[in-house]
């Protein structure tokens, strides 16, 4: 009987080092959820060689609890790296085993051909998590891959350095793949080109993902205020933007766009929030953001803050109650926050690029993130409130997903390819991608 693993290498390595679930994780740790509360069958593995009664029991039981489940998980993995070489030692003598003897050495004893092998995360965090996919492949596992986008590959100048290095492998496997715009659906091709050795995957299919914060009604009203929130703020009325401070993020145009709003309006222009964990080619928005942390402790009247590292119970009160959102980052695979905003029944002026339109579809004031005066049009525009309080009826109204609907049809279409064995023969790319590449036709998205 063949058999469905999810693999959750990455989710161990992030585990590790971060204590909140941003972007990635969140979507991976939504459709374990998922898996986990409709009874679906299936085993988790990970690349680093062990099996882990604990590991699976922490999963399948604090799931709905992201960072509950991190903080278990990071206890389990403290000897992530050791088991790792010890893992490689086996395999390396293993092999010279194989040749001295003759007799075949597997890997991957639990995996048989014919079995799926579904890969929802952050595939690149290791260069050893691609040895197990490689190996994998050569034993006729079936590999369908979450492909979140394909950003380090055509934006790598907005990515960590060398993360292409990283991230390229995977399209030289025999996958399928799943993603969750079409905005990434038309990207791949180019993908493809660029990458040495790459091919199509052998199918395609878009799945989106959600507007939903998980865990909260929508259009929830504020709970509770923290106070790190209540000392930064001070009943200010102000507008939001979520996302780790990285150059992709495009925070450094949007702080000289508000500085410039500042000058001209003064104290009637809201505070802008900045929330995120520090990320990454962003030095200067850094130094910028706590400077201006700094001098509001003792001023009170910085237009902009940052608030490092939020929790989802502080996140929740800021959605809830801010004036509106922001969002000018330059290129997405999905763009989560824009989908949150729109949950907690805030409008957003959002970038129009790659994904970010899939999301917030006609309910939001878009412009091109390189456009400094675009961007500075399109928040003058919510700063109306005539305007915003028409936004925000029409997106009471519209239809928004949920991660159960998501969940829903990327299970559906991973736990396709555990019952059919199709494997297609190679193509030209062109012939592929024109056969196989079709959109995922969800159910109607609940309200």
């Amino acid at each position: 009987m063949r058999k469905l693993f999810i693999d959750i290498s990455d989710l161990l390595i992030y585990a590790i080092s971060n204590r909140r679930i941003t972007g990635i994780q969140r979507v991976e740790i939504s459709f374990l959820q998922f898996m986990i509360e409709n009874n679906f069958d299936f085993a988790l593995v990970n690349s680093f060689g062990f099996d882990s009664p604990e590991v699976d029991w922490i999963i399948r039981n604090k799931i709905g609890s992201p960072d509950e489940l991190l903080r278990e998980l990071a206890g389990q993995c403290t000897y992530l790296a050791p088991r790792k070489a010890l893992y490689t030692l086996r395999n390396i003598l293993g092999s010279l085993v194989e040749r001295v003897t003759g007799h075949p050495w597997d890997s991957l004893p639990n995996l048989r051909p014919g079995d799926t092998l579904f890969i929802p995360g952050a595939y690149w965090l290791d260069s050893h998590i691609m040895r197990f996919y490689r190996a994998a492949a050569r034993k006729g596992i079936k590999l369908v891959v979450l492909l979140h986008d394909v950003l380090p590959i055509t934006h790598p100048d907005l990515m960590i350095k060398h993360s292409d290095r990283f991230f390229a492998p995977i399209l030289r496997l025999p996958i399928h793949v799943i993603i969750g715009a079409r905005s990434t659906q038309s990207e791949l091709p180019r993908a493809i080109q660029i990458i040495p050795r790459a091919k199509m995957p052998i199918s395609v299919e878009v799945v989106s993902l959600a507007h939903e914060f998980p865990g909260v009604n929508r259009n929830q009203p504020p709970k509770a205020l923290s106070e790190r929130l209540q000392s930064l703020i001070h009943g200010r009325n102000f507008v939001l933007y979520v996302g780790t401070v990285e150059v992709r993020k495009n925070h450094l145009r949007l702080i000289e766009v508000w500085n410039r709003l500042a000058k001209d309006q003064g104290d009637a222009l809201p505070l802008l929030v900045i929330a995120g964990k520090r990320g990454w080619k962003a030095k200067e928005v850094i130094r910028l953001l706590d400077a201006a942390n700094e001098r509001d402790r003792t001023q009170r009247r910085e237009p902009i803050l940052f608030v490092e590292g939020p929790s989802d119970e502080e996140l929740q009160w800021l959605y809830a109650s801010c004036d509106f959102t922001v969002f000018p980052s330059l290129a997405e695979g999905w763009g989560l926050p824009v989908g949150e905003s729109l949950w907690f029944g805030k409008a957003c002026a959002a970038s129009k690029t790659t994904s970010i339109p899939e999301v917030g579809q006609d309910l939001c004031v878009y412009f091109d993130p390189a456009q400094p005066d675009e961007m500075e049009a399109a928040i003058r525009t919510l700063l109306n409130p005539a305007i915003r309080a028409a936004y925000e009826s029409k997106i009471k109204s519209a239809p928004l997903r949920t991660w159960h609907d998501a969940g829903r049809d990327i299970a559906m279409a991973v736990t396709a390819h555990v019952s059919d064995l199709s494997m297609a023969p190679s193509e030209p790319e062109g012939q592929a991608a024109s056969r196989n590449a079709y959109s995922w036709q969800p159910d109607t998205p609940v309200s």
